[in-house]
């Protein structure tokens, strides 16, 4: 067993005073040494020591999925004679695509206060002003244009009357283009299919 020189000042004869501060020194040293040493890295509990990885990742994010919204579309209008010398009636289909139906403001009465309004024009340039606009819920008080389940056919289809001035005659044909929500009052999943545009004749002696 090794014995430290202090250990050992007891069984010699009494040492110098110089070589007994130098072996206080000495053990001092040693002391200083050991208390400086870095500390043994930390243990996992299967005794291998952690690396410098976390232990857990941070969860990756979910994609954002939009909410469903309504989409309103024109698939068909046509105009019907309301006498035997002009058609001024013009009838369509609204349909609401979406997987949800329109909210209650879609039919207020103004599109000021979120309305959907539906526009008429007439003639083939695109930049035309419109003839009629009309609010949805003058056309369709009973709301059939609301849910996406049980829309206006052409069975059974909405009612737009012309003003006395755009009328056609019998025998006359024009190109008509119906919008709704040309406003854009309702966030809608596809804003691109609102506008039909068709050209339409009066009773069956104009030529499609």
């Amino acid at each position: 067993m090794e014995v430290s020189p202090l250990a050992c000042s007891a069984t010699r004869p009494a040492m110098s005073t110089r070589r007994l501060v130098a072996s206080i020194v000495s053990v001092a040293g040693c002391c200083a040494l050991l208390s400086a040493a870095p500390a043994p890295a930390a243990q996992q509990s299967d005794g291998a020591p952690q690396s410098g990885v976390p232990a857990s990742r941070p969860a990756l994010s979910k994609p954002v999925v939009p909410p469903p919204k309504p989409d309103l579309t024109v698939p068909w209008f046509d105009i019907v004679p309301t006498s035997q010398t002009e058609c001024r009636r013009l009838l369509l289909v609204i349909r609401n695509r979406g997987a949800v139906p329109l909210p209650d403001s879609a039919y207020a009465a103004t599109t000021q206060q979120g309305g959907v309004s539906i526009t008429v024009s007439k003639g083939s340039n695109v930049n035309s002003p419109p003839i009629l606009s009309v609010m949805l819920v003058d056309i369709d008080p009973g709301k059939r244009v609301r849910p996406n389940t049980s829309s206006p056919t052409i069975g059974n289809p909405l009612v737009i009357e012309l003003p006395e001035n755009e009328v056609l005659h019998s025998g006359g044909g024009e190109s008509f283009r119906i919008a709704v929500d040309a406003g854009k009052r309702v966030a809608e999943s596809q804003e691109g299919n609102n506008l039909l545009e068709k050209r339409i004749c009066c009773l069956v002696l104009c030529a499609q």
